[in-house]
């Protein structure tokens, strides 16, 4: 649990909050406003809003990219998924927001069912109808291969990556592939090495279709999607 959200966010909050207390915040969140569909299997909510006070939100900002622990957060929430056989609707997404109402060095989380935003990518629409499940795609690695499945997806090399890589030019955390609608997007996480698809660099999420290279650092690892 600790691992999963032990990142600068906690080292602002310092003693007010341990890490398992986030958790156990995020969980509680979850299971507030999960429900059950038609056929009794329970939904969980999609969408995580993390209100602190705008204070502590600036202070967040000055030492680390709010990427970086909103993927953190959807990384704990969608083991959280998996682990209570829940489903989603649509994404998993989080959001830090300042809000005054929310006293200094405390956290507000609530959750709800909503469709994420940015999803009107015309290059989804094209690509959707053809694309097997996420289960199908693969990342080809200097070292073999590795099979994706997972709502989000990081890359880097610490070992709590979900793909490591392990090399000097990778950052710690470097990049994310987040599932939505129908296919993979690749997002950079790291403050100090660019993320390159296709040998373009990538500054925003970017989709992504069989064949492409993505460049971490000088390694290069390719997307595949077996039938």
């Amino acid at each position: 649990m600790e691992q999963l959200v032990e990142t600068p966010f906690m080292r602002v909050f310092k003693s007010r909050l341990h890490p398992a207390d986030l958790a156990k915040a995020l969980a509680r969140a979850m299971e507030r406003g999960a429900m059950a569909d038609a056929n009794g299997s329970v939904v969980a909510p999609n969408r995580y809003i993390v209100r602190i006070h705008p204070a502590d939100l600036a202070n967040l900002e000055s030492v680390t990219e709010l990427s970086a622990e909103i993927a953190a957060m959807e990384r704990y929430l969608s083991s959280l998924v998996q682990a209570t056989e829940s489903t989603l609707t649509a994404p998993l997404y989080v959001e830090i927001v300042g809000d005054a109402a929310v006293a200094a060095g405390d956290i507000a989380i609530s959750a709800e069912h909503q469709s994420p935003p940015e999803t009107d990518f015309s290059d989804t629409k094209r690509f959707q109808p053809s694309l097997p499940p996420a289960n199908h795609w693969h990342i080809r690695l200097p070292d073999g291969s590795a099979r994706l499945g997972m709502p989000i997806v990081r890359i880097g090399r610490d070992a709590d990556n979900d793909v490591v890589l392990a090399h000097p030019t990778v950052s710690r955390h470097h990049a994310q592939l987040r599932w939505q609608n129908g296919i993979y997007f690749a997002e950079n996480l790291s403050r100090t090495q660019p993320l390159g698809v296709n040998f373009k660099p990538a500054t925003t999420r970017v989709p992504l279709k069989a064949g492409d290279a993505l460049q971490l650092g000088q390694v290069t690892i390719h997307v595949e999607i077996h039938p």
